[in-house]
C-alpha cells in the first residue's frame, strides 16, 4: 500500500553496529526508552530472535537486535543494552521462550520490567499477546502507517510490513486481520512483533 511505500523510501540510516546490535540514535541522558522484544527458540531452524528499543518522547526506533539466539542470551541483552540506555522499560512477550527471558531479567536484579495483572489481579512480568491485547496492537500498527508516524523506519521493520503486506494483496484490513491470527511461535515478522510491542507499552504505560 502507499502507506508502506512511504517507508520503503524512508529507511532509518544506521549509525552503527554493537556486537548483536543495530544502533540508530545514541541513548541521550535526559531521555526515557522502552524496549520490546520476541523471543525464539536460538535454533537454526527457528524464527529469529529480536528486541527493539524506542524513545519514549518520540516513538523512533533507536537500536535492534534481530539474531538466532537463545532466549537466556536474548535477556543478557536486554539488560545490558536497558542499562545503557537509561534503565530503559524492558517488555519481553511472554510466549513459550518469553518465560525464559523474564526469568534472565529477573535473575540479573533488572529491576524495570513491564508488567501486567491477570484475571485474578495478580501481577506478572512481560506483555502476553492474546484476544485482548492483539487487536490494539494492530490498530496501532495500522494508525501509525496512515499518519506516518516516523520520518524513518529500520529496513528489519520495513521489510516485515512489505513481506506482510504482500500475502494480504496490499489490504491493510486483511494485513490486520493476519496479525491477529498469528501466533507468538510462527510469526516471520519478528522485529514487527518487538517494534509494535515496545509502541503499545510506550502509550499505555506512564
Amino acid at each position: 500500500s502507499t502507506d508502506i511505500e512511504y517507508y520503503i523510501h524512508h529507511i532509518t540510516p544506521i549509525l552503527k553496529t554493537d556486537s548483536r546490535w543495530i544502533i540508530y540514535k545514541e541513548p541521550e541522558p535526559d531521555k526515557t526508552y522502552v524496549i520490546g522484544a520476541d523471543a525464539a527458540e536460538g535454533l537454526a531452524r527457528s524464527n529469529f530472535s529480536t528486541a527493539v528499543i524506542i524513545d519514549r518522547s518520540t516513538a523512533e526506533c533507536v537500536a535492534l537486535l534481530k539474531k538466532k539466539i537463545d532466549p537466556s542470551v536474548l535477556g543478557q541483552e536486554m539488560v545490558k543494552m536497558g542499562m545503557k540506555y537509561n534503565n530503559a522499560l524492558l517488555a519481553p512477550e511472554l510466549n513459550n521462550h518469553g518465560h525464559t527471558v523474564v526469568r534472565e531479567l529477573r535473575s540479573a536484579g533488572y529491576r524495570n520490567i513491564y508488567k501486567i495483572k491477570n484475571k485474578l489481579g495478580e501481577s506478572k512480568y512481560g506483555f502476553t499477546t492474546n484476544a485482548q491485547t492483539k487487536p490494539l496492537l494492530a490498530d496501532l500498527m495500522n494508525d501509525f502507517l496512515k499518519d506516518k508516524l516516523f520520518d524513518s523506519l529500520p529496513e528489519e521493520i520495513v521489510s516485515d510490513l512489505q513481506g506482510y503486506s504482500e500475502e494480504a494483496d496490499k489490504d491493510i484490513t486483511l494485513y490486520r486481520n493476519k496479525l491477529l491470527k498469528s501466533s507468538g511461535d510462527n510469526n516471520h515478522f519478528d522485529a514487527l512483533m518487538a517494534f509494535m510491542i515496545a509502541q503499545y507499552v510506550r502509550q499505555t504505560k506512564k
